[in-house]
């Protein structure tokens, strides 16, 4: 499923765009939770990533591409930003990064075990850009 992105123009130099998860289900292996979204017009985004996993830890990993074409997020034209980010059950983890000079950025996670659903609205990526 695709994301959800709302774009917003808060004045005449500055812009956002809040990016949301669709509902998927995690498994052990890397699933796409954010797919590619274009990070070109944005110096900064903050990843909020909320944990109601029904007791698994979820970690999870941005990646960031220069690459126009990039293909599936985590894939060879991806290079993941920073370390992975574990996130226990009932808990919410954010990161802040500089996006200056990325072209793409996208989110991958995974458990140890079991397959709940990962609800759609618990991972999000807000960007801020200049005009």
């Amino acid at each position: 499923m695709a994301n959800t992105e709302t774009n917003t123009r808060s004045s005449s130099t500055q812009k956002s765009k809040l990016v949301t998860n669709a509902a998927t289900g995690l498994s052990g292996s890397a699933v796409v939770v954010l797919d590619s979204v274009d990070a070109t017009a944005y110096e900064r985004a903050s990843i909020q990533i909320i944990n109601a996993s029904e007791g698994a830890t979820i970690t999870a990993k941005v990646f960031g591409s220069l690459v126009d074409a990039a293909g599936t997020v985590g894939g060879s034209n991806w290079t993941q930003i920073g370390d992975d980010i574990s996130i226990t059950n009932d808990t919410s983890a954010m990161k802040s990064i500089a996006t200056t000079g990325l072209r793409k950025l996208g989110v991958t996670m995974s458990i140890a075990s079991g397959t709940p659903t990962f609800n759609a609205g618990n991972c999000l990526m807000f960007l801020q850009g200049t005009i």
